[in-house]
């Protein structure tokens, strides 16, 4: 798994510090962790230009990886409100096998908030 900053090194007494609070508020909001893997489940993504036919419903973007490249992704139908409906319950972790611009970009159209 990559870090998410690999530069920043903390302790393991401030890595539990940091766990300690984070379990006193989901607590205190009454909410659960829920692991919320992206590809070929909430989303479908692709680099090829051929893969979808044009539709309203798919989205086209730009991310920067080793070259600059388009991608095009599709939401499952219900993905908004599937989200929407759990949010009260849950707070959302994506997991991806997708690097970090990818994951980022996903979460902004998967929900915006």
């Amino acid at each position: 798994m990559e870090p998410s900053f690999p530069s920043v090194k903390i302790t393991a007494e401030e890595t539990l510090r940091y766990d300690n609070e984070d379990l006193k508020l989901l607590l205190r909001k009454r909410k659960l962790y829920l692991l919320v893997d992206l590809d070929q489940t909430l989303v479908h993504t692709t680099n090829s230009k051929n893969y979808y036919p044009p539709s309203s419903d798919i989205i086209s973007y730009q991310l920067y990886t080793q070259m600059r490249q388009t991608f095009h992704t599709k939401l499952r139908p219900g993905v908004k409100e599937f989200l929407t409906n759990l949010r009260s319950l849950y707070q959302f972790h994506i997991v991806t096998f997708g690097n970090r611009p990818y994951a980022n970009t996903i979460a902004k159209l998967i929900d915006p908030d």
